[in-house]
């Protein structure tokens, strides 16, 4: 069975099944860059009020969440439009979730254990709604 999946809907999808393999990735127009660079502020300012960032975190954190954003847009994109099977959001996800892990890696560099175990509430949290979300779609 395949349907027409918008891009959030991806997103959501990518993000809730679970996998690596590296491809190629386009690179993304000005306009989709702002459109992420966008999203990504939201996400930074969310953060910064759950974990209580220092500035230095902050700034370090900034380009980091950038440019995890960045590549899984750029993901996303490719399949924009597309009538999508269940393979591929598998694999969507499998090449999305090396991009988690490396964030995560980076920030556990300077992120406390609070803050890393703040973290995983958030992204639990994510999840959840977004499956919440898939289910009220259905």
């Amino acid at each position: 069975m395949t349907a027409k999946i918008p891009l959030l809907a991806l997103l959501v999808a990518a993000t809730l099944l679970t996998g690596c393999q590296s491809r190629e990735i386009r690179p993304l127009t000005e306009e989709e860059k702002a459109e992420v660079r966008a999203q990504a502020l939201q996400e930074i300012a969310l953060a910064k009020q759950r974990l209580d960032l220092t500035p230095d975190q902050e700034a370090k954190l900034r380009p980091i969440v950038m440019a995890g954003f960045s590549r899984r847009k750029a993901i996303l994109l490719e399949y924009e439009g597309r009538t999508l099977s269940i393979s591929d959001l598998r694999e969507i996800r499998d090449r999305m979730k090396p991009i988690g892990e490396e964030t995560k890696g980076k920030l556990a560099e300077f992120f406390t254990a609070e803050q890393m175990a703040e973290l995983e509430k958030i992204v639990d949290e994510f999840r959840e709604k977004m499956i919440a979300m898939l289910r009220e779609r259905q």
